[in-house]
């Protein structure tokens, strides 16, 4: 598996929203057992599931010209977010930081059995 999508599903007559699971392998449909008993297929035969319709794949050429063309549709809708600066809004707000010297706050109270698990976790930092 190589992602998963979050997709409206239609199917004979039944409709709800559901993941799909992506994979690196066309005309691969990969479901989950919930999709199953929502659609209702236990209680059809496997032929009739498999004779329906069949999903029209795109070719990953087309995908990779649909994001291309999506990525600068969106780059062009939000050009302030794909800027290589940060956002200013200095003409708005004036901020005035106060440190106090030598000022210490001791850590917080951890519960003993934590301490391990929060060390650990401080250390990953």
């Amino acid at each position: 598996l190589i992602g998963e999508l979050e997709c409206d599903v239609f199917f004979d007559g039944t409709q709800f929203k559901g993941t799909c699971y992506l994979t690196n392998r066309p005309k691969l449909d990969v479901i989950g057992l919930d999709w199953v008993e929502k659609l209702g297929l236990l209680e059809l035969p496997l032929n009739h599931i498999c004779n329906g319709e069949q999903l029209t794949w795109l070719s990953p050429a087309k995908l990779t010209q649909l994001a291309a063309k999506l990525i600068s549709t969106l780059r062009a809708k939000f050009a302030p977010v794909f800027q290589d600066s940060l956002g200013c809004c200095c003409n708005k707000i004036q901020v005035t930081l106060r440190l106090q010297p030598r000022v210490f706050k001791p850590k917080r109270p951890v519960p003993y059995v934590a301490h391990i698990v929060v060390d650990q976790e401080l250390d990953c930092l």
